[in-house]
């Protein structure tokens, strides 16, 4: 067990750090991208909204191949088709730019069952694997931030994307091997296509997750860009961002899974949140101050929820469509979010999505403790919450 599960940290990791570059061109560069091309916010959420109905489409299928063929036979697909997504923005034309979004759909589909390789391997070490593979997404995002700050001020959008999106190609290919021989640990006897009752749940948690989070990190970089600062400024606060995040996902990793899910620790973190959320509205320096903050509860918090999350699917013995349910939801939430920032940004309203978000996500964090501590920490997956 001790190579297999080093195989596919390495492997997890890996992919984890690439998909990270190809989605921070698509959420910090994309919108400024497409903006400069005279797409307004809303037009440019319809993208998105393309990406999230072709994941919504292929998420549950492949979360039933997954249980029949196992996930490390399908996952490797992930990179290619998220690969030559990126590769196609370099053309900067409306078709290559839908086709892109389907293709990263596509991509995104198969992300839950790479969370289920996950969560069947690591079952022990759960923090330290999602506390590395959240530094490896801040890696990442750095990467497309920096290249970014350095192309995007100079108008210079298609040399990243045709840089990145080659070398990316090479990436995928040679990941394909990555996982040989290596065999699925299915804890699942047969396949379930109906979810349980607290599954359900989580995953309107997870939807009211999605859509706190989108309503107001979407189009934030816009945000920054309509408060004077230029795009190389909103590069290296993205920046700043990834560095401090990067850190204190390491940090995450030596606290350890107890003092984490330690309740007086979570609910202090999520109320630290929903202030630092709040403040993002106010001009700068308060906002980039707020934002850039942020990167050290935002780790933290994700790697908790993540083991949480994760500990409650194992219990319920529902991972491969537990995490494929979840993202359905995720995506759906994600669209309402993407959407509702991209009409009140195009309005001129800019407070609304900072108050709604700041509630909400502190909300969800409170109702997945609830949730842990009914369904783990008392052993009774058999309870519900009816």
């Amino acid at each position: 067990m001790g190579d297999r599960q080093n195989t596919t940290s390495a492997y997890v990791i890996s992919v984890v750090f690439m998909t990270a570059v190809s989605s921070g061109l698509r959420t910090l560069t994309f919108p400024l991208y497409a903006y400069a091309l005279g797409y307004s916010p809303y037009e440019i959420s319809l993208f998105y909204v393309i990406y999230y109905v072709t994941h919504l489409a292929l998420t549950y299928p492949f979360a039933l191949l997954s249980q029949r063929v196992g996930a490390s036979r399908i996952v490797p697909i992930l990179s290619v088709a998220d690969a030559v997504s990126i590769f196609l923005i370099n053309f900067h034309t409306l078709s290559s730019f839908v086709v892109s979004f389907v293709l990263l759909g596509l991509a995104s589909a198969l992300v839950p069952q790479l969370n289920s390789l996950i969560a069947h391997n690591f079952k022990d070490k759960l923090t330290k694997i999602y506390s590395r593979t959240i530094a490896a997404t801040l890696a990442g995002n750095l990467v497309s931030q920096t290249l970014t700050a350095i192309f995007g001020q100079q108008g210079l959008f298609s040399t990243i994307y045709f840089s990145v999106g080659m070398m990316y190609i090479a990436f995928a290919v040679i990941s394909i091997f990555l996982l040989r021989g290596f065999k699925d640990v299915n804890v699942e006897l047969k396949v379930k296509y109906v979810p349980s009752r607290n599954l359900l749940v989580l995953s309107l948690l997870t939807f009211v997750a999605a859509f706190s989070s989108l309503i107001v990190a979407r189009f934030i970089q816009i945000w920054f860009v309509e408060q004077s600062l230029s795009v190389f400024d909103v590069s290296v606060i993205y920046m700043m961002k990834s560095v401090i995040g990067m850190g204190a996902s390491l940090l995450t990793e030596k606290v350890g899974e107890n003092a984490l899910l330690r309740p007086s620790f979570y609910v202090l973190l999520a109320a630290l949140s929903t202030v630092q959320v709040l403040l993002i509205y106010f001009p700068p320096p308060i906002s980039v101050v707020s934002y850039v903050s942020a990167s050290l509860t935002g780790p933290i918090l994700a790697t908790a929820d993540n083991v949480i999350v994760t500990k409650i699917l194992n219990e319920l013995k529902e991972v491969e469509n537990g995490f494929a349910l979840m993202s359905t939801f995720r995506m759906v939430g994600e669209i309402f979010g993407t959407l509702g920032q991209g009409l009140l940004f195009t309005a001129g309203e800019y407070l609304v999505p900072f108050v709604l978000g700041a509630i909400l996500s502190f909300m969800v964090l409170v109702l997945d403790w609830v949730l842990y501590e009914r369904i783990v920490v008392k052993k009774g997956p058999s309870r519900g919450l009816g």
